[in-house]
């Protein structure tokens, strides 16, 4: 069923997100039914995460799947799978590095990774979805797009770019956002865009290459991808990259 054919979505969406998240919780009983052919849906109970998903699929445009009250599926204009919400939780299809990306369910998950990168995805694929937001977002995801950086690059001003995208990535720190990566770390051209003089061990664990962008040399920072100085700020804050789950921690 086509998102914007499911009459009492938006409405109902609406209600709930009029409701100081706080009230919400207080109100144990209260319901917001529609229904849904023979499924009757109560978007009460959709969590934080789970609201803006749907949200962000109607206005796309995208087509809401109602298997049951605990299995939704979103699909695009051809038909495609490109998330899920089971048990209130957000999945995003990602055929790339680490594969599809669960959102935390009451933090924000902030993506990083290189932007484009033929047959390696990268961040354009979560922006494609429109499934995304760019700040805080609990219980769904956090990707920059911002053109104002685009500006900068294209001035050459890439010290002014990389500011607000350090900005970006601080309040994700701040905020104790869940940090994965969607594009191969340890792939040395993801990280620089010239490679000469970086041994090639640097890429052999998230450890040596934590180490070798703490102690880069200052000459070397211009080598840096946007992707990679993102590593870099994080690893001086002492997070680490964990090849199980492919998040930053402490």
């Amino acid at each position: 069923m086509h998102a914007r054919d499911v009459a009492g979505w938006e409405r109902a969406l609406a209600i709930l997100d009029i409701i100081p998240s706080a009230a919400l919780y207080k109100l144990s009983k209260l319901k917001v039914l529609i229904k849904i052919g023979n499924t009757t849906i109560d978007v009460a109970k959709y969590a934080r995460g789970a609201r803006s998903v749907i949200g962000s699929a109607s206005r796309a445009g995208w087509q809401f799947v109602v298997n049951s009250a605990t299995d939704n599926r979103i699909l695009d204009n051809v038909g495609t799978e490109i998330a899920k919400i089971i048990n209130n939780v957000v999945t995003l299809k990602y055929a790339y590095f680490g594969g599809d990306i669960v959102a935390h369910q009451s933090k924000t998950t902030t993506l990083l990774g290189r932007f484009d990168v033929p047959n390696q995805g990268g961040t354009s694929k979560i922006i494609e979805t429109d499934l995304y937001k760019v700040g805080a977002n609990p219980g769904g995801f956090n990707v920059l797009k911002d053109s104002r950086i685009d500006d900068l690059i294209n001035a050459g001003d890439i010290e002014g770019a990389w500011a607000l995208n350090k900005d970006w990535l601080e309040s994700a720190a701040k905020r104790g956002d869940v940090i994965k990566v969607v594009s191969d770390p340890l792939t040395g051209t993801n990280v620089f865009r010239d490679l000469t003089g970086v041994p090639s061990s640097v890429f052999d664990n998230p450890s040596n290459l934590a180490d070798y962008l703490k102690n880069l040399p200052a000459d070397k920072v211009d080598d840096l991808t946007f992707y990679g100085r993102e590593i870099k700020w994080l690893s001086e804050k002492n997070y680490l990259i964990n090849p199980s789950d492919y998040n930053f921690a402490k």
